[in-house]
Order: structure tokens, then C-alpha cells, then sequence
């Protein structure tokens, strides 16, 4: 199979001496030699490769994903489910738990990424099972969607803004009566606190939704049926920018086969599209691209892109990033990184691993990874938080709620795609030192096979045979075991 390529610089005439030209329209005079100097961020070692970042410095190519355990969180989420939420409104993270002797139900106001954790406030819950929580950003409100003690399904709203914890109100959903099988139930809150809430009712014999807004609590549009069938596994999304929900659930009575379907709200009244068959028999997640504005449903390892034409449906890309994560894990997506997270556990050695996955103009690549936690986990949520520009793990062991950091790096777009040489010799951080750059000889390998051609991979490495779901890029062709001429091209 022929591979396609596409140049990030190339080399003009311009005047006098040669230029790399860039993606930017800038160009970059080459020396004879095809040596550059730059300035480094962080330590680089003969013979690395070097991306080139934002400001005009470079940096090693490297893992750019890092994990820092951290202390636990009081006591074990409730019913084994991890709700944790992100309250842009103080800065602290929401975790709902239970004491661990007794049933009794808070919520825990406290710093997402500091160790020790510092605690703000708590509130204890007349909840039964917590199923999904929100905040609604225009109007500053959390929303909780639980059952209470009588297994009445509510729509609590609390007040986001001060240190305290406030319950505003509880509105009691007309989705089922008490000891009824809730199964599956997912809930999304637009930016203007509307809601949506579906999920199979009636001990699994519907799909249905409801409706309502957290402004207005206690007022709800009633129960919309979608279908008198089994389902299971339903999720539901936003896309904000198309204003449109999209809505995935499995067909118990068909195989276990995966449909969507659009829903549009007017006013507190819902209405669905036709549904469209996604394939497969698992519906493990829906995040939305804020970048791409797109849906993405998530597959085990397939990521879907979903477009919406109306009220209509399809599939506009599908990517297979190299990724083991088969249960218990969660994923979310942030603009600030440009970067869809993943966290759970790992098929090979059953260890915790973060990816950071990002979408190349062609598919979505997980970049990186690292393991985080070196057991199974299991129960385990993830928020962003954008004051310390870390995404945090939550995951229950024991007694405990446990805490992992994950920090990309400080230019997230120095990784193995940004390459544009290697180190001549050693650079220390913010010296200035000699790169090889394109068409110009590095003589600091070694085992080199002449005339092979090498790629470099998302750790940094120079092979001959790189991992295709991760990020790459070729680098050169070896002219001696020793040398290797620098040529760095993208492959698609």
C-alpha cells in the first residue's frame, strides 16, 4: 500500500540561501548545512529529536502525558456510582459520596488538584442513587438528577455561586412511581439550564425522556416514549452548536444492535428523529467535540464522528486509535487542550492508564498515554479543571475515593507531528544550541541500518516500524549506522 505524505516546511530559493518554508507562510533561513540554532525549553540530549513549539523554541519529543497520584477523598461513592463535577463558579470540585458506616448521602465541596485536598464545605443528600449531575454555566446552577429515599425520581437544583452548598428546590419528575426499574438513565443540562433526561423505564420496557429547566424548577414537560422497547446502555448529548441533542441506546429485543437519534427541544416539548444504526453492540460513550462542534460516540476503541443534517443522521468519519480500554472507563473532552481524555483499565495487565487522543485533519490519534494506578480500578470518573490545566481521575478502592493528576504538556502541540530535527549536541534549558534540521546530517545515533528509512514516535524514538495509532512522523533515511539524513514529513 503507497503512502500519502504531506510536507509541514519545505525548502525554496530565497536569494542568496535556502529557506523552510512554513505551514504559517513564515520561512526559516537554513545555513549551509542544514543546521539551525534554537533555544530550548527544558533539557535536551544529544541526538534527540526536537519538536518545535508555539513561541519559536523547541523541545524533546517525549510522552507528553504525566500522572500524579494523589490523597484520597473522604469515604467511597454511593451505589458504586462517580459523580464528580467541576464548579467553574468557586473553583472547587463536587464529589457525591457516602460515610462509609452508615447509608448517609453528601455532597463535598473540595480543591480537585491539590494534596492535601482542602474542603470547603458538605451538604448531606435525601438521595437514594445519584445518576448524572450538570452546571448549567448561563445560569450558574447544578443540577442533580437522583431518586429519594422512596425511589421517587427528582431534578434537585442547587445554588452554584457561594462557598456554601445550597439546595434552591427539588421538582419531582413524572417519569415513574415508586420502586420502579430505572436502568440506564443519563442526563445532559444545556449552557441556559434546560434539560433532558432519558433512560429505560417501567422495568426496562421503554425509552423514554423528560424534560425540563433548572430556572424554573419543579416544572417539567412530562414523559416523552420514544419506544415500547428493551433497551439499554443509553446516553445522551448536546451539540450546542447545532442545538441538538443526540440519543444512543442498545436494542435488547434486536441483537444488542447500537441506534441514534436526534432530539430537539421547543420549549418543555421533545422530538426525535428516525432512529439510525450505528453497528456494533456497544454504546460506551458520547462526547462533543468542542473544536469540531461534532459528536463523537465512542466504541470501545472506535471513535464515530456523528453529523447532523437537520434532524437526519450519519456517520461523517470513523478512526481506531490504539487504545486498551475495555471497561470502566470515561472519557471528556476540552477545548482549552484540544484534547480528547480517556481513563480506565487496561486489557494487557489490567493496569489504569490515561490517553490523550487529538484529532489529526484526518482522524482522531491517541498521542499519548501513561499508566496511572498500578491496579484495577474500578467506579471511576474524570473532570478538566482549567485554573491548574490538569484533568483529574477519580476512582474508588476500598473505603476511599482516590485522585490521579494527568498534566499534558506545556505546549500541547509539541509532540511527534511538530518535529522538525534533532539535537546536534546536548541543550540546557533556555540555552541556545545547534539543530539538524531538514536536508542536514545527525551523527549521534547509533545501530542505524543504512539506506532504512525512520520515523519518530510519540515517546521521542527513532524506529523503523512505528505504532500507526499513535502520532508519527518520518524523520529520515539512515546513510550510515551512525547517520541519518533529516527529512521530517507527516504521513497521513
Amino acid at each position: 500500500m503507497s503512502k500519502k505524505y504531506v510536507a509541514d516546511s519545505f525548502v525554496k530559493n530565497g536569494g542568496t540561501a535556502q529557506q523552510v518554508l512554513m505551514a504559517d507562510g513564515s520561512t526559516i533561513p537554513i545555513p549551509s548545512g542544514g543546521t539551525k540554532d534554537f533555544v530550548a525549553t527544558g533539557t535536551i540530549g544529544s541526538g534527540d529529536v526536537v519538536g518545535l513549539r508555539s513561541d519559536g523554541t523547541v523541545e524533546a519529543i517525549a510522552n507528553e502525558v504525566r500522572a500524579t497520584t494523589l490523597g484520597n477523598i473522604g469515604s467511597e461513592f454511593f451505589r458504586n456510582l462517580p459523580i464528580t463535577l467541576y464548579n467553574p463558579s468557586n473553583g472547587y470540585c463536587l464529589v457525591f459520596q457516602k460515610y462509609s458506616s452508615s447509608d448517609t448521602r453528601y455532597l463535598r465541596t473540595v480543591t480537585a488538584s491539590t494534596d492535601p485536598p482542602s474542603y470547603l464545605t458538605s451538604v448531606n443528600l435525601a438521595a437514594d442513587i445519584i445518576y448524572e449531575a450538570f452546571y448549567a454555566a448561563d445560569v450558574e446552577k447544578i443540577v442533580v438528577f437522583q431518586t429519594d429515599s422512596t425511589f421517587y425520581e427528582q431534578v434537585d437544583v442547587y445554588d452554584a455561586t457561594p462557598a456554601s452548598i445550597t439546595l434552591e428546590t427539588t421538582g419531582y419528575a413524572p417519569l415513574s412511581g415508586p420502586d420502579d426499574s430505572v436502568v440506564g438513565v443519563d442526563m445532559e443540562v444545556e449552557p441556559s439550564g434546560y434539560l433532558v433526561v432519558a433512560g429505560e423505564y417501567d422495568f426496562g420496557n421503554s425509552l423514554s425522556l423528560m424534560t425540563g429547566n433548572a430556572v424554573t424548577p419543579g416544572v417539567f414537560g412530562g414523559q416523552t416514549t420514544l419506544m415500547l422497547i428493551n433497551t439499554f446502555s443509553t446516553k445522551i448529548v448536546y451539540n450546542i452548536a447545532a442545538n441538538v441533542y443526540i440519543i444512543t441506546y442498545r436494542d435488547t429485543a434486536n441483537g444488542n444492535a447500537v441506534y441514534a437519534r436526534t432530539i430537539t427541544r421547543t420549549g418543555l416539548t421533545l422530538s426525535a428523529g428516525t432512529p439510525f444504526a450505528l453497528g456494533g453492540s456497544t454504546t460506551n460513550k458520547l462526547v462533543y467535540d468542542a473544536t469540531r462542534e461534532k459528536i463523537l460516540h465512542i466504541q470501545d476503541n472506535l471513535i464515530q464522528t456523528l453529523e447532523i443534517t437537520g434532524t437526519t443522521l450519519s456517520v461523517l468519519d470513523v478512526s481506531n486509535p490504539t487504545m486498551v480500554l475495555p471497561y470502566y472507563y470515561q472519557a471528556t473532552y476540552h477545548k482549552d487542550t484540544e484534547t480528547l481524555v480517556l481513563t480506565g483499565n487496561g486489557t494487557q495487565d489490567s493496569t489504569a492508564k490515561y490517553y490523550a487522543v487529538t484529532w489529526d485533519g484526518a482522524s482522531y490519534i491517541a498521542t499519548a498515554h501513561v499508566e496511572y494506578y498500578g491496579t484495577l480500578i474500578e467506579y471511576n470518573s474524570i473532570i478538566y479543571d482549567p485554573i491548574n490545566l490538569t484533568y483529574v481521575t477519580f476512582w474508588e478502592e476500598g473505603s476511599f475515593v482516590k485522585r490521579a493528576l494527568l498534566t499534558l504538556g506545556g505546549d500541547i502541540t509539541t509532540n511527534a507531528k511538530s518535529t522538525i530535527g534533532i539535537a546536534n549536541a546536548a541543550i540546557a534549558d533556555t540555552a541556545t544550541g545547534e539543530v539538524v534540521i531538514l536536508g542536514g546530517v545527525n551523527s549521534n545515533q547509533s545501530s542505524l541500518v543504512p539506506g532504512e528509512l525512520y520515523y519518530v514516535d510519540y515517546q521521542g524514538n527513532i524506529v523503523t516500524n512505528p505504532n500507526t495509532g499513535y502520532a508519527y512522523k518520518e524523520i529520515g533515511t539512515a546513510i550510515s549506522t551512525t547517520e541519518i539524513l533529516v527529512k521530517p514529513k507527516t504521513v497521513i
